[in-house]
């Protein structure tokens, strides 16, 4: 085994992101906080999840998987409550992505897809893809939450730019498409 190998996440989308067990504490944690389970808890068994993932030797492991294991764990250690809150905050997220169209601009509407406000993030801001990852979830966690139909791209971009100044790694500056 060598420790020092980093395990690569696949995402959705097909970009691929180091895995942060730090990360997947915090998605764990939000389904104990009206548990027993304290935040502790939750960065031990992300931290025993990474262990075994390089012990079988999987380097690079589909988000859908990591996720499928942190809802197996969560039931072993009897946290069934925590497991099936992350289980309907992740199918409500997909309802809602499925639901929310970006408009381009004429003739462009597509289904919402975070990641090319990630790529957005990273190149128009310089921010690294996992900081960019972070910023974009945020802004589709508030699209999602406005239970909105259809956005505009230069909407999704100011929110972008706003959260990036929210998040203090600029000033605000409007900053327009890639």
């Amino acid at each position: 085994m060598n420790g020092s190998r980093t395990i690569r996440v696949l995402k959705r989308d097909g970009n691929h992101e180091p895995f942060e067990a730090l990360k997947l504490a915090g998605a764990m944690w939000r389904g104990m906080q009206k548990t027993r389970g304290r935040f502790r808890d939750a960065r031990d068994l992300a931290e025993a999840i990474e262990i075994h993932l390089k012990r079988t030797g999987h380097y690079e492991i589909r988000s859908q998987a990591v996720f499928d294991m942190a809802l197996r764990v969560l039931h072993r250690v009897r946290l069934d409550r925590a497991a099936n809150v992350m289980e309907n905050y992740r199918l409500w997220r997909q309802v809602q992505r499925n639901g929310l169209l970006v408009y381009h601009g004429p003739g462009k509407i597509t289904l919402w897809e975070k990641g090319w406000l990630c790529q957005y993030l990273h190149s128009a801001w310089t921010v690294c893809p996992a900081t960019a990852r972070v910023i974009a979830a945020a802004v589709e966690t508030d699209l999602l939450t406005a239970d909105e139909i259809m956005v505009t791209r230069d909407d999704v971009l100011a929110r972008a730019n706003e959260a990036v100044a929210q998040f203090g790694l600029a000033e605000p500056v409007p900053v327009h498409g890639l």
